[in-house]
This record gives structure tokens, sequence and C-alpha cells, in this order.
């Protein structure tokens, strides 16, 4: 049997994911983990990414085609497919990640220049035109005019609540990356936990098999005394 070459798997991999895009999904491909990983979060409370759900299904497959000897096409393919996709989730993440610091960043800009408040939105009409009935004022001057009161109200307040948005996606990023390093350290914990006990059974099992022998020679021993078995 020839081989299978690195280029070959990518293409069957390639072939695996548009023939389950046409049955399970869209055109545009395997596109089902988004979904799985918010389904997941919802139950469980945890915080996995997309990435991270291609990444869990990737493993599971290394791990399958390793459990027996010889080759297994069907998840070495598998497993290729599941890193393309972990690799495209990855990077449609760094550019959600850069859009959303570039917004954060302008709107920063924006009220750094902006005129300083604080605002006042007059809940009277200004006389002289129809379109510009209520102003927004510092204690100075008049700023800016609106046709009604609410788009005046929100404009003079806007600077204010911005301000305040700012901040608490700044604490929920603290927090969020917290909780991350939170999870992450009891997840190696348990990692650690799982070697051990993998450690400590396989040197029982040991011992156990050390003493079956121990046993069994002591028996056939008696038997040869003519002792009782």
């Amino acid at each position: 049997m020839t081989p299978m070459d690195a280029h070959t798997i990518l293409q069957k991999a390639a072939k695996h994911m548009q023939d389950r895009a046409s049955t399970y999904d869209s055109p545009d491909g395997e596109r089902s983990m988004s979904a799985t990983v918010q389904a997941f979060n919802a139950i469980t409370g945890r915080h996995l990414t997309e990435a991270e759900g291609w990444l869990f299904m990737a493993l599971l497959k290394a791990v399958r085609g390793f459990q027996r000897k010889g080759y297994h096409a069907d998840s070495v393919e598998d497993m290729a497919a599941y890193v393309a996709l972990m690799g495209e989730a990855k990077a449609k993440e760094m550019c959600l990640v850069t859009d959303r610091k570039k917004m954060i960043a302008e709107i920063r800009e924006a009220l750094e220049k902006a005129t300083p408040g604080p605002f006042i939105a007059r809940d009277y009409e200004w006389p002289g035109n129809d379109k510009l009935l209520y102003w927004v004022m510092t204690h100075d001057d008049g700023i800016g005019a609106f046709a009604c009161y609410e788009d005046a109200h929100l404009a003079a307040n806007a600077p204010e609540w911005l301000r305040f948005l700012l901040n608490e996606i700044d604490r929920l990023d603290r927090e969020y990356a917290e909780e991350r390093a939170a999870h992450n350290a009891h997840m190696t914990e348990l990692l650690e936990c799982e070697l051990e006990r993998d450690s400590w059974k396989a040197k029982a099992e040991g011992r156990g098999m050390a003493v079956k022998t121990l046993t069994e020679d002591n028996r056939k021993l008696r038997y040869e005394n003519g002792g009782f078995q």
C-alpha cells in the first residue's frame, strides 16, 4: 500500500468539509461549532470559544488515531479539517478583537477632543427656528440644537454615558481575564491530579501483578513440596 502524503490528506479533509457542508450546514462550509459552544456555555456557564471547540474535536481525533495500531484515515483527515477550522476561528477572533479595540480607541479619542462638559439639555423651545428648538448648553454657550427634546437630552448626556460604558468595558475585560486565568489554573490542577492518579493506578496495578505472581510461585512451590494448593 502506498503511504498517504500530506497533500492528499489535506485534500481529503477539504472534501469532507464540503460534503458535510452540503449535508448539515451551508454552502459556505462546516460552521456548526459557533452554535455548539454557545449552547455549551449557556448550559455550563463556561466561556468556551469557537476555536477552543474545534481544538477539542481535533484532540479527540488525535487520541482516536493513536488508540489502536495502524493508520486510521478517518481520524487523521477529520483532525486536519478541525485544525483548519480552529485556525479560521482563531483568526476571526483576532479580527473581532482588533476591530473592537480600534472602535474603543476612536471613542476615547473623540471624547478627549470634544468640548468639555457638563452639558445641559434645555427642556423648553427656543424661538426663531422650528428645526432647532431644543438647545444643548454648556455653562457659557449653546453647542447644538435639535428638533425634539429627546434628541437634545441624548446628546447632552452622551459623553457621560459613553465614559460610563467605557469604564464598564474595562471592568468586564478585567473580570473576564481573571476568570479565564482562574479557569486555566483549575484545568491545569485537574490535569495534574489526573496524571498523578494514573501514576498511582499504574503503580498499584504493577504491585498487584507482583503480588499475584508471588502468590502463584508460592503455590507452585508448596505443591511441588507436597503442600496444599
